[in-house]
């Protein structure tokens, strides 16, 4: 059952840790839980247990199984794709695996693979909770001025809650059936289940957020979802995304380097065709798009939205240790606006980074 899933995952705040056996208790029991119950399994969560271990207790209980009927999430079980299609792959002699997508024909492939396995019904690398990421996030999206927020890949709403919170009208898009069962209850009404370019939504919004999200997206319909993204967003709206992006940029410098042989043989003018894989043969996280920055911005450009330097430069200088000594990996952001947007750089910048300087200030170890 879910337990697997949960697997490794630590609450960081006392509020996320009743938060998530609240979520437990709704999603397997179908009930409010008792205060003893909350109080030793909070209790236990702070001392170090792995909610999969609660959550393989509910599982194991009588009281589960006789509802099991009401609610059944099954594990996503998961293959050895390079065992079973050795064809695809590439063992490297550093012992790292490779996909190799040498027709587009493969990216379908993998893409399926992915979908029809439920690889994202596991949690892998994604937190539910609300820590010092999802407020810094939350923090730069209400600095914008945003009313109307649309949240591409929310998992189960950490940052919408926050944002609903401050009065944003927020709309959450996800593939993840996990990500309803343990939503926050504030904004789980608002959350979507599909694909972007399938939803009907109630457009337009002035900020489209997707942070870890397009390069799980198969490269070869990239240009539909950007287009999707564009026809969204207000006309001085922004979209706020953070992918991994390979290679030196003049904003953000060098976030991660060109480490396999096969990208540096081949240029930045296209994403790569050889998809750093896990021993087991899935792509790392679910990334289905690697590629340098440059590349990223032309697809951007192409589609109508341009990034704000201006703005990025400022959130840099303000977010110089968040980026350093806690998550250097989201230094590669864009913040994206569309060519005819009407708003003073200087002015929102400055609006940015009062909101995440407020943030910073509770957060003693990354206050300037």
């Amino acid at each position: 059952m879910i337990s697997r899933l949960l697997q490794g995952l630590r609450p960081s705040r006392g509020d996320d840790a009743e938060h998530l056996v609240t979520q437990l208790y709704r999603g397997l029991l179908d009930r409010e839980p008792d205060p003893g119950g909350l109080r030793t399994h909070v209790n236990a969560l702070r001392s170090g247990i792995a909610i999969a271990d609660i959550a393989r207790g509910m599982i194991d209980s009588e009281e589960f199984h006789k509802k099991q009927g009401h609610l059944r999430v099954e594990p996503a079980r998961l293959p050895d794709l390079a065992e079973r299609h050795p064809q695809r792959y590439l063992r490297n002699a550093d012992g790292t695996t490779t996909f190799v997508a040498g027709r587009d024909e493969d990216f379908d492939w993998i893409e399926q693979a992915i979908l029809g396995h439920r690889y994202y019904d596991s949690f892998g690398v994604w937190s539910p909770t609300i820590d010092i990421d999802k407020r810094v996030t939350a923090a730069f999206v209400a600095g914008l001025g945003t009313q109307r927020c649309l949240e591409l890949g929310c998992f189960t709403g950490p940052v919408l809650s926050l944002l609903d919170e401050q009065g944003v009208d927020v709309t959450g898009v996800e593939i993840s059936h996990l990500a309803f069962v343990l939503a926050y209850p504030s904004i789980r009404n608002k959350l979507r289940y599909g694909d972007l370019l399938s939803l009907e939504l109630q457009a337009p919004y002035d900020a489209v957020l997707a942070m870890d999200v397009l390069e799980h997206l198969n490269p070869l319909r990239l240009d539909r979802y950007l287009s999707r993204i564009h026809a969204l967003l207000t006309r001085d709206g922004y979209c706020l995304i953070n992918s991994p992006m390979f290679g030196p940029d003049d904003v953000f410098g060098e976030a991660a380097g060109v480490y396999l042989p096969e990208w540096r043989a081949a240029d930045s003018d296209g994403f790569w065709r050889h998809l750093h894989c896990d021993e087991r043969g899935w792509p790392q996280h679910g990334h289905l798009v690697w590629a340098a920055p440059s590349w990223w911005e032309r697809r951007f450009r192409e589609h109508g939205l341009v990034r704000d330097r201006d703005i990025e430069r400022r959130v840099h200088a303000c977010l110089e240790r968040f980026f350093r000594d806690y998550a250097p990996a989201r230094r590669s952001f864009f913040l994206l606006r569309r060519e005819d947007n009407r708003n003073a750089s200087a002015d929102v910048g400055a609006n940015v980074v009062r909101a995440l300087t407020a943030v910073l200030a509770s957060e003693p170890a990354l206050a300037s």
